[in-house]
């Protein structure tokens, strides 16, 4: 994640950061001149700010999940904007426009509702808060708009799989699940 950095009409710096998968988490000064904004480029869509506290989480498909913490920010995709406010959330979807905006929770809960062995391999079934992060052996996994997952992996000789859930603000919570 390297910034780009460059100057906009009215001598405004513009920087965009390119967040492909991950998180990245920024607290961003008030911008004195009025056409300085930094932006986050994921591949749903185009977070900016002009002074604020947020997070953004990209999962491997492409969804971003952005928490504001202190200001506000802007996430445009597929030309709609939805602003976010201090203490809101929202997820936007490669290819569609913004969800609205809703009430941020900072929400680590892993629920699981299967939790089943299949030879050397497990499949765990469940749901987190679709703007979060969720590593299931520090490998990134994709959620649906829902937070819903079903996905299989290798079943470790111990019978216990780590799982780590983050939210865009940073917040993380860590899960050892023992397969029966």
């Amino acid at each position: 994640m390297a910034p780009n950095t460059g100057t906009g009409n009215q001598g405004g710096r513009i920087t965009q950061l390119l967040v492909v998968s991950g998180q990245v988490n920024l607290q961003v000064r008030p911008l004195t001149n009025k056409d300085s904004r930094v932006e986050i480029k994921t591949p749903a869509g185009v977070a900016g700010v002009r002074g604020t506290e947020f997070g953004v989480s990209v999962q491997n498909d492409g969804k971003m999940g952005i928490g504001t913490k202190e200001g506000a920010v802007a996430t445009s995709a597929q030309g709609e904007t939805v602003l976010v406010n201090a203490g809101f959330k929202n997820l936007t979807i490669p290819g569609q426009p913004p969800l609205p905006a809703v009430p941020l929770r900072e929400d680590t809960r892993l629920n699981v509702s299967q939790l089943l062995a299949k030879g050397k391999q497990v499949q765990i079934v469940g749901t987190v808060d679709p703007v979060n992060i969720l590593l299931i052996n520090l490998q990134p996994q994709n959620v649906d708009s829902n937070g819903r997952f079903d996905i299989t992996v290798p079943l470790p000789s111990n019978r216990k799989v780590e799982a780590t859930v983050s939210t865009p603000l940073g917040t993380k919570q860590l899960y050892q699940l023992a397969v029966p």
